[in-house]
């Protein structure tokens, strides 16, 4: 929008230090995305995995992604540049249909931008003919039509109503809830528009009305954009299109005699260019060195304080004065003017002028400015979409137009509005980049020096100290925000060591013109980033570096912007080794970036049996290839591991299982087990051995998703495309077809959460197991767990948890943890531990196994999520050493003969899910009995 009203302006705190100077939120706003918007490694991995991009990376292998987490699609993917015959919609179209990618049916071109670098061109999704909020198609191709860049935020599940059930009255109501201040300059837009809200990892839709009006708070006036649900009324969004900040800023200067750094500084007497001259009604203007000719030597002429880019003005009085020609030289001095006045001019030429540098060739700006001076008020100054405005000296500041830095700043405002794309929709870019155009052209990096009249050393904000990083530094107010952005720009250039050539750089983006809502600025930072590469290229291919890749990014990552990375390291685990041995480790890792290889650190941690801490080795790296080894240990001993790339600012990417890493241990996700100097002793895989599992508990309450035993079908969130699967539909043993799962859908077509774990938990009890014979048994696992699915609300909240007992039939038994888990993965992962480090070594040793869907009532859903769990493949071992120090009787080298029931009748071992006891005969002539659990 043209004309939206920005004030910024700061609030006078008498502070020592700054350190609270962001703090102001403005009471009456409201976001519709509420939280952060981190990424989350595992949900990109998992994207990774699917189909769509797995099927796209086929043909272009050097490619990277970043998803959208709430949709599914490419929030930014770049890589080689793939050749497309033109760069007409059509084309950009078939090529993203032939990808199989899913493109909404109704996109119509924003903008397409060419430079002297790329063509960048964005689309906007229509639905019913109504424009879809916050939607883009996004495509950066070379000169020669070469596809680098795309993204994706699209929206193709969306079914409301078009149709409006409350009026635009009742939506202006809705809009100025809670204000007290009357309002004025009421319009509701004539289009309603579809505004996506993320959520859980998905998006509900609202129609919504525009309603903007203008009304004041207790810092000054307030201009609000609001969105207005049009079948609910509920206020969804109400922005502030007036940005405030503590403290205020603001100091400009004119011809005549000027402050040209702040107010606390020595005056400079400074040319006037640009200045407007009326001579017999007929307008000059000096020149770049203050000359102006005049066609004549007689009479008198007219100097107005305004000219081809600026028209300063106190209380709509523009500074005027006359002078004979016969002068040859004339001043603006404190007789005509005021020193704010003349340093406002002066500094709006010098910012224009430097805006010209960069957009030569952009002329939207190249109007006088309108530049009001000692506004009633004190420590502020604004954007109004037309105008910049300065307040006058009070409250403890200087009057703002005094601060040439600050007078630079309000009218970046303007270049963001004007210049970037179809307009700058996020607070905290517009208040960084607003500082960027103030200090590209000071080179220095204190914003506002000197703002209050009684400490010189005070500022606004400053990027040399402290600097604002994300996600900690993320607060919700856009100056604070801002800053993180801003000074990831002034490491660049102090990296670089060049200012012209940061701001070559700083240009493209402006084409680029990455977008978000506010709240989302860490999925638009990181576009940020990605285009400052892409500007910095010189081949059109950064998966072999840019020419200064790493002092970009190392300068963006100082503030915790980094590209996450689709590092991926192949390991095949190792799960068995003799004792007394080295445990070598070998990996292969691939999608490295490319200025990471000489950052990029390997490690193995490591732990052994119960153990809570991680032991860490570094790993070797040769190449794409990995090594290293873990100290020998004697048998009987079970050791978990997982391989992590850490880069300088301690950054992990690449960790291998996924989300191993995570703290506590207990809650992460399973790393590798390797059992070390251990025989296989007894085998339950549902298939060819196994005993009797019970399937349910009398204290179970789950609704759905109730223990199964059988053959499992898989669900997925596209079940017509067989697409993101949430329930396995294969079991884990080799040649086998059977085992324990949560409850069958109906099909394979049926929905996501047509039979998953609802409502409460399920528990699965395995046989039990007599190891009194037996001195350091180990027991391993195969587990599929999900409880945070793409398409699932109340993502990671539900326990998923494994218990042993060694006195399971007690009128009181004693259960102990062996997981305890909320982190799952949509795939078979393995577990293993050693019993001794639980229980003791009983007749009756027992694991159940428990998936549940947590009631947490108040929240989403009440706290309900989609759980899905299958267990397969329980495996039961014995120490190496242990084996020739127990009786022969142990069973170590037995074989089953037969099973029979209570009654004496031999049971087929394939078909043993019956409830009745059964008795196991083995050729050493033990004896194990199952127990029914009453």
């Amino acid at each position: 929008m043209r004309n939206t009203l920005i004030l910024f302006c700061f609030l006078y705190l008498n502070l020592p230090v700054f350190a609270t100077k962001n703090s102001f939120k403005d009471k009456n706003e409201v976001r519709y995305i509420k939280d952060k918007q981190l990424l989350d490694p595992q949900l990109q991995s998992y994207y990774r995995s699917q189909s769509l991009w797995k099927d796209y990376i086929s043909d272009f292998p050097e490619w990277y992604v970043i998803f959208n987490e709430y949709s599914g699609l490419p929030y930014r993917a770049f890589g080689k540049p793939v050749q497309l015959s033109s760069a007409y919609s059509s084309e950009v179209f078939n090529f993203f249909s032939s990808k199989n990618f899913i493109l909404p049916n109704d996109l119509r071109l924003n903008h397409s931008l060419r430079n002297d670098k790329h063509i960048n061109i964005e689309y906007t999704q229509y639905f019913d003919d109504i424009e879809v909020i916050d939607s883009r198609l996004y495509v950066k191709l070379t000169l020669n039509n070469e596809l680098i860049v795309f993204g994706m935020d699209l929206y193709n599940d969306i079914n409301i109503s078009v149709t409006p059930t409350i009026s635009p009255d009742q939506a202006i109501s809705s809009a100025s809830l809670d204000i007290s201040s009357s309002i004025s300059n009421v319009i509701v837009e004539d289009d309603l528009k579809i505004l996506p809200i993320p959520y859980q990892r998905d998006y509900t839709y609202h129609l919504i009305y525009v309603v903007n009006f203008s009304t004041r708070i207790d810092q000054g006036p307030a201009d609000y954009r609001c969105y207005i649900d049009a079948h609910t009324g509920e206020l969804l969004m109400r922005k502030n299109k007036v940005l405030y900040e503590l403290p205020p800023s603001a100091n400009i200067s004119v011809q005549g005699e000027v402050y040209t750094t702040n107010p606390n500084n020595p005056t400079s007497v400074e040319k006037f260019v640009d200045l407007e001259v009326v001579y017999n009604n007929t307008s000059y203007y000096t020149d770049n060195a203050g000359n102006v000719t005049i066609p004549s030597n007689s009479g008198a002429a007219q100097y107005y304080l305004e000219g081809n880019f600026a028209k300063v003005q106190t209380n709509n009085y523009v500074p005027t004065f006359n002078s004979s020609l016969s002068n040859s030289s004339v001043f603006f001095n404190n007789s005509n003017s005021t020193i704010q006045e003349r340093t406002a001019y002066h500094a709006v030429n010098r910012i224009h002028s430097h805006l010209k540098s960069v957009f030569p060739n952009f002329t939207a700006l190249d109007i006088p400015m309108p530049t009001n001076v000692d506004e009633a008020g004190s420590c502020n100054a604004y954007y109004d979409g037309s105008s910049i405005n300065f307040y006058e000296q009070g409250g403890g500041c200087h009057a703002t137009a005094n601060f040439p830095d600050v007078v630079f700043h309000e009218y970046g405002h303007a270049i963001n509005g004007w210049k970037y794309g179809s307009g700058m929709q996020n607070g905290a870019q517009n208040e960084g980049y607003a500082d960027l155009w103030a200090l590209t052209l000071t080179e220095y990096p204190i914003l506002g020096e000197g703002w209050y009249t009684n400490d010189p050393t005070s500022s606004v904000r400053r990027y040399d100290q402290d600097p604002k990083i994300y996600p900690q530094d993320l607060v919700g107010q856009v100056h604070a925000d801002g800053e993180i952005i801003a000074g990831a720009f002034w490491d660049t250039y102090l990296n670089l060591g060049n200012m012209q050539q940061m701001i070559d750089l700083f240009k493209y983006t402006f084409d680029g013109a990455p977008q978000a809502a506010d709240g989302d600025e860490g999925n638009l930072y990181t576009a940020i980033l990605l285009e400052v590469l892409y500007a910095d290229d010189n081949d059109a291919d950064i998966t072999n570096g840019t020419p200064n890749d790493l002092d970009i990014v190392n300068a963006f990552a100082l503030h915790g912007i980094t590209l996450l990375s689709n590092a991926v390291i192949n390991h095949n685990p190792i799960e068995f080794t003799n004792a007394n041995t080295p445990i070598n480790i070998n990996a292969n890792v691939t999608l490295l970036y490319a200025w990471q290889s000489s950052i990029v650190n390997a490690e193995c941690y490591y732990r052994v049996n119960n153990a809570n801490t991680w032991n860490t080795v570094p790993m070797s790296i040769n190449g794409s290839s990995m090594q290293t080894s873990i100290p020998s240990m004697s048998d009987g001993n079970i050791l978990a591991y997982y391989i992590s790339l850490t880069d300088n600012y301690g950054y992990e990417s690449g960790i291998t299982p996924i989300a191993a890493n995570l703290n506590p241990i207990n809650n992460a996700n399973l790393p590798y087990f390797t059992l070390i100097g251990y025989e296989l002793n007894h085998e339950e895989d549902f298939d060819f051995n196994v005993g009797f599992w019970q399937t349910g508990d009398p204290g179970d309450n789950a609704t759905t998703g109730m223990w199964e035993i059988g053959s499992p079908i898989a669900s997925y969130d596209d079940p017509m495309n067989f697409s993101g699967i949430v329930q396995t539909g294969t079991q884990h043993t080799p040649g086998g077809f059977s085992c324990a799962f949560s409850q069958n859908a109906s099909s394979v077509l049926s929905s996501i959460g047509h039979s998953d774990v609802d409502g409460g938990h399920t528990t699965l009890y395995s046989p039990f197991f007599d190891l009194t014979n037996y001195v350091n048994h180990a027991f391993s696992y195969y587990r599929w767990y999900t409880n945070s699915p793409p398409g699932g609300a109340n993502p990671g909240a539900d326990w998923w948890q494994v218990l042993i007992s060694d006195n399971p039939t007690n009128s009181n038994p004693t259960w102990h943890y062996v997981e305890n888990n909320k982190t799952g993965e949509i795939n078979w992962r393995k577990f293993a531990f050693r019993v001794k480090d639980y229980v003791n070594l009983t007749n009756e040793v027992q694991l159940k196994f428990i998936a549940s869907d947590s009631i947490r009532l108040g929240q989403n859903l009440d706290g309900g999520s989609l759980i899905e769990a299958a267990v397969d493949d329980l495996y039961l071992y014995e120490s190496i050493s242990s084996q020739t120090s127990v009786s022969t009787l142990s069973g170590n080298n037995r074989k089953l003969l037969k099973v029979i029931d209570l009654l004496g009748r031999e049971v087929n071992v394939n078909n043993i899910y019956s409830t009745t006891n059964l008795i196991y005969i083995y050729d050493d002539g033990s004896v194990i009995k199952d127990v029914l659990i009453k």
